[in-house]
């Protein structure tokens, strides 16, 4: 019997133009077609007449009676058919297939299975695909797998070859371990491969594709792990928790840290005094707070004199961050630089030199980081934001900065944290198995911003239709004078809503009305009482340690959002935000707890 290394022309009829179309595919042994898998299946297995065929996907076998090809424009041609069954003719139609006029014969029998509908203004078949009765083998159930055509490989070339090799796939030995397969109630590997390549029921694929699938994911998962044992027994140079730096940056913030910040702060810092290379992966919702936590690493590997590369996949997001980590850490004494291609000349030399000197301490920047001409003097900690708009070459070569500046005596001395935001399928990101997750879930704290006492309330917001603008408004003057801040959102209109009476525009963006008290003023965001530690001592106990991990990483959730008391000034009783609806547009109510954008301007 032959091996899966033997060369297809050693199969019968396998001669060498046949053994050519093989290898113009890349399939050149037996183990390379046998792992040739089918991209989907047609069912001929239901084949109704013409005379009972109702819309939908139907299989029918006829003979073609006539077949015409036009070009109704450039780069588009209609290829018509008229089948006839017997108890009736049908018109098929396909698009861009051109060949298919010298495909049928007058005297043949072909399966057509396609989508039954009534389009241009006629029932058709739409594109279906077709299959010679002859061709089909008696025994066969008639879900016939369709494979790849690859420099024009045939469907019915590769179906030929594989039935020879029928006797080999029953003898593959399987390649997971007897007790998975068994726990998991999963097929074999001999029974996947076959009920793929020669299914008999619909049930087959499923259970084939199902068996294949976990295989993937296992492996997957399993070299994540030794990636990970790998890198545990690399050296890294520990960074201490200088706890006085960081309880003084927390008490300084114009916002409350949520307890998810603080543990997936808590969490890095204490990676970053390990003498292991740290590899995490701090996920989060839009303005979830993850910069300010990797601001509280940049700080602790800046008192431990090490440098710290934000890499940002735009030159917005990466003045954004450069402005928002200026503020936060030059009180510190830490010096904060942005390499974008807007900086050019003498100013980017100038830049250049002091990365080099170690006078920049962090340095925010987009792909021109990872260019020859930067060299960092001591860089121990690498942020990339939004990691999946890199590629993994583009991340690497961050990476080696810091293993040029070691000259190769340390393996790999950089801590890693790449951001990304939250998806619904996020957990089915494979890049993402060999690192250590931080997940940022928690909605900001928004205690004072309509007057809340301290605890974590959003704003209520209120929806006023055309008709009952007048009775919002109307809550707004008892309010008012108690010094409560209320908010009217409604569609911008030039003209419309109070412009400068020009032509009216369609709504761009938000108008904002705000009303305060009889001081008008509004006060600045107020420090909360500062915080004794990172996380605090119960952690482990969190609600949110009890979210499921991805394989092969430690999750951490930041849920919360920051707190944002006094922004909205008051401290007591209950505001409403009203929100005039505009018609057929969607609201969210998550827009309301958004207070960074208050006083913006929409640009589009």
């Amino acid at each position: 019997m032959p091996s899966l290394a033997t060369n297809l022309t050693a199969l019968k009829g396998v001669g060498p133009k046949t053994a050519e179309q093989f290898a113009a595919a890349g399939l050149y042994t037996i183990g390379d077609l046998i792992t040739f898998l089918p991209r989907k299946h047609e069912d001929f297995s239901e084949v109704v007449t013409i005379v009972n065929i109702t819309p939908g996907k139907r299989t029918i076998r006829a003979r073609v009676e006539s077949i015409d090809v036009k070009r109704v424009r450039r780069a588009m041609t209609v290829t018509t058919a008229v089948l006839d069954d017997g108890t009736g003719k049908l018109r098929a139609v396909w698009f861009n297939q051109p060949y298919r006029a010298t495909q049928f014969k007058d005297d043949e029998e072909y399966y057509f299975s396609g989508e039954f509908e009534f389009r241009y203004n006629r029932y058709q078949l739409t594109n279906p695909s077709a299959e010679r009765v002859s061709e089909l083998p008696v025994s066969s159930d008639r879900i016939v797998p369709i494979y790849p055509a690859i420099r024009g490989l045939k469907s019915q070339l590769v179906r030929k070859v594989l039935t020879e090799l029928k006797p080999v796939m029953t003898m593959l030995p399987d390649t997971l371990p007897e007790s998975i397969v068994r726990a998991h109630d999963l097929v074999s590997y001999s029974d996947a491969i076959l009920g793929l390549h020669f299914p008999s029921t619909t049930d087959d694929i499923a259970r084939a594709r199902e068996r294949l699938g976990f295989e993937e994911l296992f492996q997957l998962v399993l070299a994540s792990q030794l990636n990970r044992q790998e890198n545990a027994r690399l050296h890294s140079p520990p960074i201490p928790f200088d706890q006085v730096a960081v309880k003084q940056f927390v008490a300084d913030l114009p916002f409350r840290l949520t307890d998810a910040q603080r543990l997936a702060a808590w969490e890095i810092i204490k990676d970053m005094e390990q003498g292991v290379p740290m590899n995490r992966l701090l996920q989060g919702d839009v303005g979830s707070g993850k910069t300010v936590v990797a601001g509280i690493a940049a700080l602790s590997a800046a008192q431990a004199g090490y440098q710290t590369a934000l890499m940002a996949p735009t030159e917005i997001l990466a003045r954004q961050h450069a402005a928002t980590l200026a503020g936060l850490l030059e009180p510190f004494g830490i010096s904060v630089g942005l390499l974008v291609g807007a900086v050019k000349g003498k100013a980017r030399q100038e830049l250049y030199t002091r990365i080099r000197q170690g006078d920049a301490h962090v340095i925010v920047g987009t792909h021109a980081l990872i260019q020859d001409a930067v060299n960092f003097a001591r860089l121990g900690l690498v942020v990339i934001d939004e990691q999946h708009r890199f590629g993994v070459a583009q991340r690497q070569a961050l990476l080696m900065k810091a293993e040029q500046r070691s000259g190769g005596s340390e393996a790999d001395p950089t801590r890693a944290i790449s951001e990304q935001p939250l998806h619904p399928e996020g957990s089915a990101f494979p890049a993402s198995v060999s690192q250590d997750k931080l997940v940022v879930s928690d909605r900001p704290y928004t205690c004072g911003l309509m007057g809340g006492d301290g605890g974590e309330a959003a704003a209520p917001t209120r929806a006023a239709t055309d008709n009952r603008q007048s009775s919002g408004y109307s809550a707004f003057p008892a309010e008012v004078g108690q010094g409560e801040w209320q908010l009217a959102v409604r569609p911008y209109t030039r003209g419309l809503m109070g412009g400068d009476g020009g032509e009216a525009e369609a709504p761009t963006r938000t108008g904002i009305e705000q009303r305060s008290g009889d001081d008008g003023r509004e006060e600045g965001r107020g420090n909360e009482a500062d915080p004794s530690r990172i996380a605090s001592d119960n952690h482990d106990t969190d609600e949110h340690s009890a979210l499921p991990a991805e394989v092969g990483q430690d999750r951490l959730v930041i849920s919360d959002r920051p707190y944002a008391r006094g922004v909205m000034g008051g401290d007591s009783g209950e505001a409403e935000t009203l929100t005039r609806a505009a018609s057929e547009q969607p609201s969210h109510p998550e827009g309301s707890a958004f207070p960074a954008e208050r006083g913006q301007e929409d640009s589009n």
